[in-house]
């Protein structure tokens, strides 16, 4: 498909579903904090707190600290609970483990013993060798070097609850938790269910002489989408709207409650910005758009099953956005719009 810039018509329309996210630093160039709908935040975020609470089986766990090798390979890993850390697991004490900034510091994933969970992390302003990545426990995960982000894919092998990430260039480091939520394959097969229902959403086309007398109605809104409409109508490659990813990539910031909210009751975390959406339209704040058209109808089986499922997406960069009359516009180009 030939990528062109679409009308500002198109790009206005996109805010009747609201939705996406940003990259850790996507294909756009966006570094920081994105969120189901996305931003364009410049900052590393931070965090805390345990994977648990949205996905049974979750918690925080305890690790001494990082050293260990760094693995090449990639893959599962099998079933089964996960071993403590040992007692000569530790940081190297002569290196200062407060210099470089891992992204994301505090990261979040899941594992159910059958399915691949991938995350990616890099550091921000420095290169480091794939050999200077460690883990511990230094058997609960593996590392890749990501051609995309110019850091590592972490691989979780082990259902660790709470695994340090390190990564050191000669005496200067960083670290990162990762927090692990234990989960079964039946919960990611109801996620991917829910993610990939079959319901769409046709999101009506509106000429720009239309459009400009209906945002000056304070009584008109977008027709709302279903409910329970289908993940995949607006996120992943190959969507019908928008393309827009919440993979690992995106998403790996937030815990599984942060997904809980932003599933059911379209709010994100304060101080995550929308990438998507403008300031105002009309009368209406992002916010208030965002929680109008992102609050989906499903059981708690499929909530708990999205945010695995969502944890096992290929981490990939956001790129381009999809919109609805077939062109493509890089995230954040400026559109101009009537407003009352």
């Amino acid at each position: 498909m030939i990528r062109t810039r679409g009308s500002w018509l198109a790009m206005v329309a996109l805010v009747a579903i609201g939705g996406g996210c940003s990259a850790a630093k996507d294909d756009s160039g966006d570094n920081g904090a994105g969120a189901m709908a996305g931003n364009s935040a410049s900052s590393p975020a931070s965090g805390s707190g345990s994977a648990g609470g949205a996905v049974a089986g979750g918690g925080s766990g305890s690790g001494s600290a990082a050293s260990g090798g760094s693995g090449a390979g990639k893959g599962t890993g099998g079933a089964g609970a996960a071993n403590p850390s040992a007692p000569d697991e530790k940081l190297d004490p002569a290196v200062d483990w407060t210099a470089l900034t891992v992204v994301y510091p505090t990261a979040y994933s899941a594992y159910d013993g059958v399915h691949t969970f991938q995350l990616p992390f890099y550091v921000d302003g420095a290169t480091v060798e794939l050999s200077d990545w460690s883990a511990i426990p230094a058997s609960s995960v593996t590392f890749d070097a990501d051609p995309d982000l110019g850091g590592v894919l972490v691989t979780v092998e082990e259902g660790v609850p709470e695994i340090t990430i390190a990564a050191r260039t000669g005496m200067i480091g960083g670290t990162a938790t990762l927090h692990v939520t234990k989960a079964t394959p039946e919960q990611w097969e109801a996620g991917k269910a829910r993610y990939s229902n079959g319901i769409e959403y046709n999101l009506p086309m509106i000429t720009p002489a239309d459009f400009a007398l209906l945002i000056l109605d304070p009584n008109w809104k977008p027709p709302l989408p279903p409910g329970d409409v289908g993940c995949n109508n607006c996120h992943t490659t190959g969507a019908k709207y928008f393309e827009i990813q919440h993979t690992p990539t995106q998403a790996a910031r937030f815990s599984d409650e942060d997904l809980r909210t932003i599933l059911t009751m379209g709010k994100k975390p304060a101080g995550v910005g929308f990438r998507v959406l403008p300031k105002m339209l009309g009368t209406k704040t992002a916010e208030e758009i965002y929680a109008q058209f992102h609050t989906w109808d499903s059981t708690e089986e499929e909530i708990v099953g999205l945010i695995v499922y969502l944890r096992s997406l290929t981490p990939t960069g956001q790129g381009d956005l999809l919109l609805p009359d077939g062109s493509y516009v890089p995230v954040g180009t400026p559109v101009p719009m009537p407003m009352p």
